[in-house]
């Protein structure tokens, strides 16, 4: 056995500078005397086995000799010479309640709080006495929180379902360190086989047909398998002696993977999440309680993001039977609202807008002209200059447009936008005048897009004018009749290749 300074036994330095043998012998902190090059002269049991070692192998070791991976709180690398201990001995002050993990190999990650103190004797510096207080489960409730709210965050941002089951996986992995993910989806071919369509990670260590759901299947009695028949979560927390491991064991060895975490979607959804670590025992209660939370809170929000899937599939359907209902009266428009839709989207996108309201700003270009089913159709397509009296019917679009669309439900901005599009910012518009910011910002978009979207195309009474007249006619209205952002955003999307085609799908050209 090493001896600590000067002879002395093990636990005499720390008895000495604690002055509790009882305390030192007894207590589950691991307690170390380091000497003023960082060596551990003495150490109690708790310390030495939290580090991996006997006591009498551990008394005489350097840092950089402890046989130990020591991790920050976000699992990067903790240098040596970064550690509290170092720190303390360099500058000789005191450090507290310090995280750091503990990785031994083929062990459970350890979390620890250390706090370094300097040692002195009659003015000289002597060491180091450090603590490691052991707040894994403490830790392992806080990582897991920040889990749940980062993966929380991405699902509701998510635009649909694949994209949050595929952001569920990239979020366990990269925030919660974990080493893969994935969501393992059962076959529509009959064969009991998952299919892998999200996955982060090793995803190597992946391949078609690595699990089976059917027990008669070798490859369906591991967690996943079994975790899908029975609706329960299946913890494997040492690949080495699993029962029900034996075909993937090597190749779990090769990727260095030891626990995984094998937990079921509702039996509807047919789905199971798969995390795999490096570490044994890394799922303990703590960790599947979290799991199984994150799983209940990503079904939810799944279920959301097909409402709001079917929701959205249901208000495009609607706008495209009034849009036809538009059209079919006035053919010289045809497509008219579609490209102004089109133009008011890509003039929303340059603005900076974000991408859910965007799709609204288009669907509302597409039904802004609904209130000309009202409209006399032989107003609507004369050749010839309508009179005062029939430009008043004319008018009268605006405002029926906002009642049809709040009689279908449709969403803000839709019906508020067709009631708007022909205000402008100087109060001269139509039918109630609005001036500035009394308009919203989609109708002061649809507006310009409007003009833009007639000038340059064929009307009754007139042929095309092209779009250097069309863009001097907003130009000239700029800031008085025309928001003049969403006037310079329109040029610029026409300089940057914006071109109607002619299924009213708006294009960038190539330059080609």
């Amino acid at each position: 056995m090493r001896q600590g300074l000067s002879g002395t036994a093990p636990g005499t330095l720390l008895r000495s500078r604690l002055g509790s043998s009882n305390y030192v012998e007894r207590t589950e902190v691991g307690l170390i005397h380091h000497d003023k090059q960082g060596t551990v002269v003495d150490c109690n049991r708790a310390a030495a086995e939290l580090f991996g070692s006997s006591r009498g192998d551990f008394i005489g070791m350097t840092i950089d000799e402890q046989n130990v991976g020591i991790v920050r709180q976000d699992s990067s690398e903790f240098r040596a010479s970064e550690r509290p201990v170092m720190v303390s001995i360099r500058e000789r002050h005191a450090i507290s309640a310090e995280i750091m993990g503990i990785d031994r190999f083929g062990q459970q990650r350890r979390w620890v709080e250390a706090s370094t103190y300097p040692v002195f004797f009659e003015g000289e510096f002597y060491g180091i006495l450090s603590s490691y207080l052991d707040v894994t489960q403490q830790e392992e409730r806080r990582r897991m929180l920040e889990l749940r709210g980062r993966v929380n965050a991405l699902i509701t941002d998510a635009p649909d379902e694949p994209s949050a089951l595929q952001h569920l996986c990239d979020v366990v992995v990269r925030d919660g360190g974990y080493d893969l993910a994935w969501v393992g989806v059962l076959s529509e071919g009959g064969d009991g086989l998952l299919e892998i369509p999200f996955s982060s990670g090793v995803t190597d260590y992946l391949y078609e047909g690595i699990v089976s759901t059917l027990e008669s299947d070798s490859r369906g009695n591991g967690p996943t398998g079994t975790a899908f028949r029975t609706g329960r979560t299946q913890v494997a927390n040492n690949f080495t002696v699993q029962v029900g491991y034996e075909p993937w064991r090597q190749r779990a060895e090769d990727f260095k993977l030891s626990s995984a975490i094998a937990l079921p979607f509702s039996a509807s959804s047919k789905m199971v999440l798969n995390v795999y670590d490096r570490h044994i025992v890394a799922f303990d209660d703590v960790l599947v309680e979290g799991f199984q939370e994150i799983v209940h809170e990503v079904e939810l929000g799944c279920a959301l993001l097909r409402s709001k899937t079917e929701c959205q599939r249901i208000i495009a359907g609607t706008i495209r039977a009034l849009a036809r209902l538009t059209e079919a009266r006035d053919p010289y428009t045809q497509g008219h609202q579609a490209r102004v839709g089109d133009l008011s989207a890509a003039i929303a996108t340059q603005l900076g807008v974000d991408e859910d309201l965007v799709r609204l700003i288009q669907m509302s270009g597409q039904v802004h002209d609904i209130g000309k089913i009202t409209v006399p159709a032989e107003m609507l397509t004369r050749p010839g200059r309508l009179s005062n009296l029939e430009f008043e019917i004319v008018k009268t679009h605006c405002a029926v447009g906002n009642e049809i669309l709040r009689s279908a439900s449709l969403p803000w901005p839709i019906p508020e936008a067709a009631w708007q599009h022909h205000e402008r910012l100087d109060g001269s518009g139509y039918p109630r005048g609005l001036k500035g910011d009394e308009i919203i910002l989609p109708a002061r978009i649809l507006s310009v897009a409007d003009v833009i979207e007639a000038m340059m195309n064929h009307r009754p009474y007139r042929p095309a004018l092209g779009y250097e007249q069309a863009i001097a006619e907003v130009t000239a209205g700029r800031g008085t009749l025309f928001d003049p952002d969403v006037v310079d955003a329109c040029r610029a999307v026409f300089d940057a290749g914006f071109a109607f085609d002619q299924r009213s799908v708006f294009t960038l050209k190539t330059g080609a």
